[in-house]
């Protein structure tokens, strides 16, 4: 448990706003849960010795800034950076819908209940749990028991919401359309708490632009027996997906009277292009080695450079995807801050596994699309080559087929044929008739080895 809680420093890794104090503008700023004001300063102790006084969210001075670009997570209450401040009451109540109640969206639903809103979860094997013996979690932000909370089997059975958090693997978007209708109207807004490359676009086939969010959870939980566990972080980063000041407003405003911190990301995109420098490489290199530990690849010198690589082509398909969306420079993504923060986290991680090899060990579906094919695809369309990410994600497509975890994956459009053909498929010749009493004819018992007997010599006549 130790190693898996101290490899989940991987998400702060991902983080735009990761451990680094030099770093330049960023598309990423912290948001406390509370208004700025009611910030109350502390001092703490930082790891090379020195004081620092915990900052009001907003103050202009040196020591806050470097604070902000330094640390935008808040590792749970055991966090030296963390920011003490009070929980404002928020001032409407909520109508929230979360769909799928993983260990993620118990426990941000949990949150929310606590913050006082009235939440509905979409159950499916948690369903009579939830209705038999409440919420539980186990948190190292306070511990939470809620004996009577409102699961649904389905949305029909929910009515329109305020808000929807979606906490689903990427593949359960294709079903979006049918779990959402029922609790989207004019005003709901929709928070897509998911991994990967197109997902806000997905969404958008169905449902209004402006009332979609994207939302990237750096919580690490799980569940034992029926009741969440929560480890360590919490934050959500979040952002509009037309980068809608004032909408993104509404989403700090709902987390407000909550222990969940929400950094507020300016340009949507750009955050999920800089999470993706790390779970291509890591992520995709562990499952085309047929299920690697990351330690396994930053310890190993021919790996750990082409993990380099990897890195560096996805950092240039983003900021070249920035250039083609007229994205300002300043959040463009700096490839030396990225590749030293993402190597440095990931040499602590030891034999940390990523989720999508963790689904390929335990036969369970990958995300594959929206982590992989999505990026490559992009990435086709912007003027450089990308000979490495290509291979990269040829090689996660096929473990996925070969390992039949995934039968919508079809080859990738860039696939050259190759000038070798294929050999052709030999028929077998259909297997003989067993001859009369064949069938008793060995046992199968001597197939196995057995000692040696003396032989007996035969009388001569």
């Amino acid at each position: 448990m130790l190693k898996t809680i101290v490899a989940l420093a991987v998400l702060a890794l991902c983080s735009p706003c990761g451990l680094h104090l030099a770093r330049p503008a960023s598309a990423f700023q912290l948001q406390a849960s509370s208004p700025p004001t009611r910030a109350r300063p502390s001092s703490s102790t930082i790891s090379d010795g020195r004081t620092a006084r915990n900052f009001v969210l907003g103050r202009s001075c040196g020591a806050a800034k470097r604070v902000r670009q330094s640390i935008a997570l808040r590792m749970g209450s055991d966090d030296p950076w963390a920011i003490e401040e009070t929980l404002e009451t928020f001032t409407t109540k909520k109508k929230v819908a979360i769909v799928g109640s993983g260990a993620v969206g118990l426990y941000y639903g949990a949150r929310l209940i606590e913050a006082g809103h009235d939440v509905t979860f979409l159950a499916r094997s948690e369903l009579n749990s939830l209705r038999n013996e409440g919420l539980t979690v186990e948190s190292i932000d306070g511990d939470m028991h809620f004996p009577s909370v409102q699961a649904v089997a389905s949305t029909a059975e929910i009515g329109e919401v305020d808000w929807v958090l979606m906490c689903l693997k990427t593949h359960g978007l294709d079903d979006a359309p049918k779990l959402l209708t029922p609790v989207v109207g004019k005003h709901t807004r929709i928070l897509a708490v998911m991994n990967g490359f197109g997902i806000e676009e997905k969404l958008a086939e169905t449902f209004p632009r402006n009332q979609i969010f994207g939302g990237m959870a750096f919580v690490a939980s799980y569940r034992e027996k029926h009741v969440v566990k929560h480890v360590k972080f919490g934050p959500i980063l979040g952002g509009h997906m037309d980068d809608d000041q004032e909408e993104l407003e509404q989403l700090k405003a709902l987390f407000y009277g909550s222990k969940v911190k929400v950094m507020a990301s300016n340009n949507l995109m750009m955050a999920r292009w800089e999470k993706l420098c790390w779970n291509v490489p890591f992520n995709g290199l562990a499952v085309a080695m047929g299920g690697i530990s990351v330690d396994k690849i930053v310890e190993d010198a021919d790996m750990r450079a082409l993990a380099h690589s990897i890195m560096n082509e996805v950092i240039t398909a983003a900021n070249l995807d920035a250039e083609a969306c007229n994205v300002d420079a300043k959040y463009h993504l700096d490839r030396e801050d990225i590749v030293k923060r993402m190597f440095a986290l990931t040499d602590t991680m030891q034999d940390y596994k990523p989720s999508t090899m963790v689904d390929l060990v335990e036969q369970r579906q990958m995300e594959v699309e929206y982590l992989f094919e999505n990026p490559l695809h992009r990435a086709h369309e912007l003027p450089a080559d990308f000979p490495h990410l290509e291979s990269l994600v040829t090689m996660v497509l096929s473990q996925a087929r070969l390992a039949g975890l995934s039968s919508e994956v079809q080859p990738l459009p860039s696939t050259v044929e190759s000038s070798v053909p294929m050999a052709a498929k030999i028929k077998k010749a259909p297997a003989a008739p067993p001859a009369k009493g064949a069938a008793n004819a060995v046992d199968p018992t001597m197939l196995k080895a057995r000692p040696a007997h003396k032989q007996i010599p035969i009388p001569k006549e």
